[in-house]
């Protein structure tokens, strides 16, 4: 009867696991690429109390009565508009 080290084979599977575990592990430090934001001190904050969506940027009142499309009715938040051209073409 031959005898069977199962402890070898054991140990053999162990290793081959934990090589390809480094590998990905090297492979993943390796490949990946620093990637920097951008900070909040590049930006200027300003506030102004005299904005209005109903008035234009000359203080003109925006009349949305006429001359406009309602594309969806009043109180309705669940519902999606038919397609509706905008009059130009995204390239």
């Amino acid at each position: 009867m031959k005898k069977v080290n199962y402890l070898s084979n054991l140990s053999l599977m162990c290793i081959g696991r934990w090589i390809k575990i480094v590998t990905l592990l090297l492979i993943g430090v390796l490949t990946t690429q620093h990637v920097n934001g951008q900070s909040a001190a590049n930006y200027t904050y300003s506030t102004n109390a005299t904005g209005s969506l109903a008035l234009d940027m000359n203080g003109n009142a925006t009349d949305m009565s006429t001359g406009t499309t309602s594309l969806i009715g009043p109180g309705n938040d669940d519902f999606s508009s038919s397609v509706v051209s905008i009059g130009f073409t995204f390239q």
